[in-house]
């Protein structure tokens, strides 16, 4: 009787052994939190002022501008501006080129 109590007690070890090992052996990779910054900027000058936005991905390093909006002082109605806020990452222009007056 005693050595049927011992069996069934170390078969019950093993047996969660092996469940932990087994669950515990799957891998999968950390979270990327903090992948993606943003900087926001401001300007003024005697020609009018400018702010915007940066988008860093910490990973690769890449830099791109995501948001811009420059205009001249009082006087010119010409102003230059950028609007990729509403795109992901991967598909905002590097060199956007879009002047509207």
């Amino acid at each position: 009787m005693m050595n049927q109590k011992i069996k069934y007690f170390l078969f019950g070890i093993v047996a969660s052994l092996t469940v932990l090992l087994l669950l515990g052996n799957t891998s999968s990779p950390p979270p990327n939190y903090g992948r993606y910054q943003i900087s926001a900027w401001g300007a003024p000058s005697e020609q009018g002022a400018s702010f915007g936005a940066f988008v860093l991905d910490s990973v690769t390093g890449e830099t791109k501008l995501v948001y811009c909006n420059q205009w001249k002082a009082a006087g010119s109605d010409a102003r230059y501006y950028i609007n990729q806020l509403d795109k992901p990452f991967h598909a905002v222009e590097q060199n956007p080129s879009r002047l509207s007056k």
